[in-house]
């Protein structure tokens, strides 16, 4: 018996990567964009997914002057 092979997928909406068997009507439809086989080769095992969240908060961005910020007299 063969086993399948698997190829890295896509969800274009989410950013969620996972491997998806070759022949999935997923692919076939065009429902997931199949990552670039170079960074993730075709293979016979199935890869951990990788899940993209968005940040919901954006500490890094500076605040105006004067605002947030209370001052002790």
């Amino acid at each position: 018996m063969t086993r399948p092979v698997y190829v890295r997928v896509k969800d274009p909406a989410t950013k969620h990567e996972w491997d998806e068997p070759e022949g999935s009507p997923l692919i076939s439809k065009g429902r997931v964009e199949v990552v670039k086989s170079d960074r993730y080769p075709p293979s016979t095992v199935i890869r951990p997914t990788k899940y993209h969240l968005e940040r919901k908060s954006r500490r890094g961005e500076p605040t105006p002057a004067g605002e947030g910020t209370t001052e002790k007299e």
